[in-house]
């Protein structure tokens, strides 16, 4: 009984959401029937506004909306089907070990768009190059390598978009590099000042630049590389008490009651829980630390 109101109460939360969904998407529908564009979905609640800088570094595609309607279904679906089969316990360990697992996932890819910004640099830098090569002034080929298709171009077009409101190209190049402290920002604005102050043909200059970056991307590559099997190795000894575990549980029903039905198994758990949660981020550290 207490199974079959948790899954109607699941139910229930998930069908509000696409109601609400499918009522939203209606609006925006009738808005522009009638010629009003609605343009870009702004967060609504507090989970959305938390998860929208988050996804945004991680460098991930979905909207806020979405994983934050997905993520309590997954999360939801997990608790039913751990009451369903073993009880509060279960349901509690599932809860915890899905958004433990989503939120984790979310925290350690929190740099990747910076490392894209970084490895698109030197391809944005050959554009400026190109342009400053057929003739173009700084602003004129600046403008021609932002429509291209990247994140470090949608900075560049930030960048020109203040200088359309006034601000001058080296104070909004500088606010940039404030916005970005990454050392392949600094080097790109700082390449850019010194063409600013010296004018002349800066077309060499730039390329050097890009050849820098793109030495230094290598390196990085490599480094990433060479990392590979310290997290690989990090990742095997995280999940093979974990494995052990649940087969040892499965295998025998009195390793499962011991742990999950009297106080020193549970004790017992979730020690090791929490002391492996500690050992596999003390290890993504560590083989974090060289790159």
């Amino acid at each position: 009984m207490g199974a079959l109101t948790v899954t109607a109460v699941a139910a229930a939360l998930a069908g509000r959401g696409l109601l609400r969904r499918w009522a939203g998407r209606s609006t925006r529908r009738r808005l522009a029937v009638r010629g009003h564009p609605p343009g870009p979905r702004r967060p609504s609640s507090t989970i959305e506004r938390w998860l929208a800088p988050r996804l945004l570094a991680a460098d991930v595609v979905w909207s806020p909306a979405v994983v934050a309607r997905g993520g309590p279904i997954a999360v939801g679906t997990v608790a039913v089907l751990g009451f369903m089969t073993g009880g509060p316990v279960p349901a509690l360990l599932g809860v915890l070990a899905v958004g433990g697992g989503l939120l984790g996932a979310l925290a350690a890819a929190a740099g990747r768009r910076e490392g894209r910004i970084e490895r698109e640099l030197p391809a944005l830098l050959e554009a400026v190059a190109r342009g400053l090569r057929s003739g173009a002034a700084i602003p004129s080929a600046l403008r021609e390598a932002a429509v291209t298709d990247s994140v470090a171009a949608d900075d560049l077009a930030a960048v020109l978009a203040e200088v359309d409101r006034g601000l001058p190209l080296g104070v909004a190049l500088e606010r940039w590099a404030d916005r970005r402290p990454r050392p392949g920002v600094r080097l790109v604005v700082g390449a850019m000042s010194v063409a600013l102050a010296s004018g002349g043909t800066p077309a060499r200059a730039v390329d050097g630049v890009a050849a820098t970056l793109r030495e230094r991307a290598e390196v990085d590559r490599e480094v990433r590389a060479l990392a590979t099997q310290a997290r690989t190795s990090a990742a095997v000894v995280t999940l093979a008490p974990l494995a052990f575990g649940a087969l040892g549980a499965l295998g025998d029903e009195r390793t499962a009651t011991f742990l999950l039905q009297t106080p020193a198994g549970l004790a017992c758990l979730v020690t090791g829980l929490v002391l492996d949660g500690i050992g596999a981020a003390w290890m993504a550290r560590i083989a974090r630390g060289p790159a």
